[in-house]
This record gives structure tokens, sequence and C-alpha cells, in this order.
């Protein structure tokens, strides 16, 4: 057996030093197997002969060659079955292009079509994305997308698009718009909008095929009326919570309605920054709800920057949750979140998350830091128990540029995904 080796300690592709590497071995004066890979060129190419191969692809030769163009495009290539993957990206007018497609023999087989777009200016922010993904019957991917939402499809189209304000906001935030549909084989099977740029705000949802599975109908919409320092009115279509409101009365004092029913009445004064509300449940047990917060709840100043504290107990439940923002500057925020506690289903539980974001110059940078666990329930049963989170986002919309670390440590174990440059790269 011959075996032949080459790294160039200088010269590099993309990710590693170009190299070459070959193996043959002669048994009885017969040569049984020939194999080489070599990247010192471009395309790269991995060979291999062998006359065992005759019986398995009807040839003794089996090539995979592979053309690099940093930047612009990758193909992949094989001799057997004519295999093609072939995978490119580019500008287009405010934004980026990917394109993917997996064929044999000249037929296409998958085949993936991307456009992202981005524009800013003083005033407005749009983004948008717009797909389509091909399947071909005869490949053997197509039964994998049969088994969820509604069913098989040759032809998946999605269309992205989201509006903010840059300028004029609501109570918390910047006023926005969110639109997003989904057709397969032309028909829609998704529609959401998300609307705060005037009132009421809206969310509708629409999924026919996965919505009755979850709530029993095929539609959910949500509207609601907000005067900031006086009411909260929320409307939906869904039978068991068909309203919410919370309304100033007179003076300081608030009611709370569910369903029309009111659920308490309390005063809240200021310089007092919290109150303790006995609740009736309907099994006929009770609940107290403490809550705190930090900068008192009749100052407008309040809605954006506080820090909120509530306590749940009774029923088999003792929870304690902790929400703090500072939206003050939509442009450098934060939001941080923890619950922990007690109850029925979950047993001992503690759930963190702490996200901030900052947009700086042509960049926009976030991270979000996490953990769960809990003592009962379903990621506990199945062993997904505990699971932190460490996500790191560093955008330049200029130029549609993204590097991101995505990590997962689940009971122990980390799964990470990278991107760099728009390159993606995984581990686990």
């Amino acid at each position: 057996m011959e075996l032949t080796g080459f790294v160039d300690k200088v010269a590099k592709n993309k990710l590693l030093n170009k190299f070459s590497f070959g193996l043959k071995n002669i048994k009885d004066g017969e040569t049984r197997l020939e194999a080489s890979i070599s990247t010192l060129q471009n395309p790269y190419q991995l060979k291999i002969v062998s006359p065992r191969l005759q019986e398995k692809i009807g040839s003794k030769e089996f090539t995979i060659t592979a053309d690099h163009q940093p930047g612009k495009q990758l193909t992949v290539t094989s001799s057997f079955q004519q295999f093609k993957f072939f995978f490119k990206h580019g500008p287009i007018a405010d934004g980026k292009n990917y394109f993917a497609e997996i064929s044999k023999a000249g037929v296409s087989f998958l085949k993936y079509d991307l456009n992202l777009t981005f524009k800013k200016n003083p005033s407005a922010l749009n983004m948008g994305l717009n797909s389509q993904f091909d399947v071909n019957e005869a490949s053997l991917f197509y039964p994998l997308f049969c088994n969820y939402g509604s069913g098989c499809f040759k032809q998946r189209k999605a269309d992205i698009s989201i509006f903010v304000d840059l300028v004029n906001k609501n109570a918390l935030i910047n006023k926005f718009d969110i639109h997003v549909n989904l057709l397969k084989d032309d028909e829609k099977v998704v529609e959401l909008e998300v609307c705060t740029k005037h009132t009421p705000y809206k969310f509708i949802l629409k999924a026919p095929y996965v919505l009755p599975k979850f709530i029993g109908q095929p539609s959910l919409r949500v509207e609601a009326t907000h005067n900031l320092g006086q009411s909260l009115e929320v409307t939906t279509n869904f039978a068991k919570a068909k309203s919410f409101s919370v309304k100033k009365t007179s003076g300081n004092m608030r009611e709370v309605k569910f369903n029309g029913k009111l659920l308490f009445k309390g005063e809240v004064t200021k310089g007092n920054k919290s109150f303790k509300q006995q609740i009736e449940l309907a099994n006929g047990q009770s609940m107290a709800l403490t809550v705190s917060w930090k900068n008192d709840a009749l100052d407008g100043s309040a809605v954006v920057t506080n820090d909120v504290k509530l306590n749940l107990a009774g029923n088999n439940v003792n929870a304690d949750v902790e929400i703090e923002w500072d939206v003050s500057n939509p442009s450098d925020a934060e939001f941080e979140i923890e619950a922990k506690g007690t109850g029925r289903r979950l047993g001992q539980f503690e759930f963190k998350r702490k996200v901030d974001w900052n947009t700086n110059g042509n960049n926009f940078i976030a991270s979000i830091i996490g953990k769960s666990s809990s003592e009962k329930g379903w990621f506990a049963e199945k062993g997904l128990n505990p699971v932190d989170t460490k996500i790191n986002v560093d955008f330049d919309y200029n130029n549609m540029n993204l590097n991101a670390n995505i990590v997962k440590v689940v009971a122990g174990k980390r799964y990470a995904v990278a991107v760099k440059n728009n390159n993606l790269d995984f581990s686990f």
C-alpha cells in the first residue's frame, strides 16, 4: 500500500491549508484501490478507482469535484448519477439573494431562492424576506415535508415584510407593522398581521391546518385599544378569552375584568408602589397576588423603564417573577425577566432571560443570555433539562453581513451554530 501526502503551510483555502493526499493498494499485481483528494487547485477533487465499485454504481471510477468561488458560489458535482449541488449569493437592490439547488442528471429535485432586503432612513426601517422552495415529487426528501402542517407540497412561497416607524412611538416602543404570508402550491396556509401603527392594535393569525390542533379554531384575532394612564381593552375571537380590560374608574381606582367579569378592583396611589390582591378561583381555591414596582405607576416614564416584581401564592403554586426593562432609548435598550418557584406541573422551576440590543451606526448588535430548568414537565421527562442559552448577533445592514453565535447547553451537552461573515459553522 502506498500513501502520499502534502500540506501547504503557507497557502490556504477558505477554511484550511491547501493539501493533497493519495492512497494506492496493489495486490497480486492488480490495483484494487486508488484514491486521491486534492485542494491545491480549483476545482477541488476527490477520486476513487476500484473494481468493486462497478457492481455498486456501474463504474470503476467515482469522482466528486467542488468548484468554490469565495464570496460568490459553490458547485459540487458527482460522477455517480450526475448529482449536482449549486449554491450562490450576491447583492440585489437593498439586500442580498441566496440561491441553492440539488439536481440529478439535469433534473432539479430541491431548489431554494431567497431574497433578503433591508432599508433604513431617519424616519423608517423596512425589512423583507421573499422565498420560493420547490420540491420534486420524485425526490427522496419529498415525503419529509408531508408530515407537518398542511402536508405534502411541490412549491412553498414565503413573503415577510417588517416596518418600524423610527419617529413615532406607542407607550413602550416604536410603532411597527408585520405581515407574513405562507403559501403551499398557491394555497395560503399561514397569514399573520401585527400592527401598532394605529388604534386598535391588531394581531391576526390564520393557520387552518395548525391552529385547530391547539385552540380548536382556524384563526385567532386580537385587538387592543390602549389609552395611556386610563385604560387597556383587549378583545379576541377566542371563545375562552373573549375580552380583558384594565380601566381607571374614579381617582386612582383600577378595575380589571376578564370575559366581562370583575377579577379585582384596587387603588393605586402615588408613593405607594405595591398592592396585594386576593383572587378567587373557579375551583373554590384562592390565590394571593402581590405586585411591587420601582418607578411610580402614575408617572408616564415608568412605562419605558421600570423594575416590577410579582408573587403568586396559593392553589399549590408559589412563584416569584421579576421583570426589568429600559427602553427609554430604543437604540440602546435592555429587557430582563426571571421566574422561579414551585408549581404542580413543573415542580421546582427557574426561567431567566436577559436581552439587550444596540444600534450603532450601520450595525445592529444584540445578545440573549438565559437559563431554564424544571423538576417536572415535558423537558424534564425527555432529559432536556437544564438548558443554558447564549446568543450574540452583530449585523451590518449596509453590507448585509452577519456574524453570530448561538450556543445551547442541554443537559450538559453543548450545541452551537456560528455565522462568520455569512458563512455557517455547526458544532456538537
